[in-house]
């Protein structure tokens, strides 16, 4: 699970045997124990990226406002594309930075918009009945 395996691939893994792995992984993540060592060995392999969220937001951002003549194979930025022309330096999709960067902030969350009819609805529906 610290690699990124869902709890049932991981219960699979450990060589258990059953039918319902999904159920044991499921009742095992219960347990305080299981859970706390799983967050210990997540946490462990989160510090070991050489890049922090700021540091990938600071990339997303920088992909997003690149312009298009910036493009060399100098360029951090850049990626390697092969052409019918032979390998050119070309910044990774915007869009797609675009998307991450939404993800990475919350922006692609729901809004909740709660609407209430209140007083002002029985007040007007009390003038429209009294007419």
């Amino acid at each position: 699970m610290a690699s990124g395996k869902s709890a049932s691939e991981a219960y699979r893994q450990s060589g258990a045997t059953g039918k319902n792995a999904d159920v044991h992984a499921a009742r095992l993540m219960v347990n305080d124990g299981i859970r706390k060592r799983v967050a210990e060995l997540k946490e462990a392999q989160s510090q070991k990226c050489e890049m922090t969220k700021d540091q990938f937001r600071q990339f997303l951002v920088s992909v997003i406002w690149a312009k298009p003549e910036d493009a060399s194979f100098n360029n951090p930025l850049c990626e390697i594309a092969m052409t019918k022309a032979g390998p050119t330096a070309v910044f990774p999709s915007k869009l797609a930075a675009a998307v991450q960067l939404a993800k990475l902030t919350g922006w692609n969350e729901v809004e909740k918009v709660s609407v209430e009819a209140g007083d002002t609805l029985t007040a007007f529906l009390r003038q429209i009945v009294t007419k």
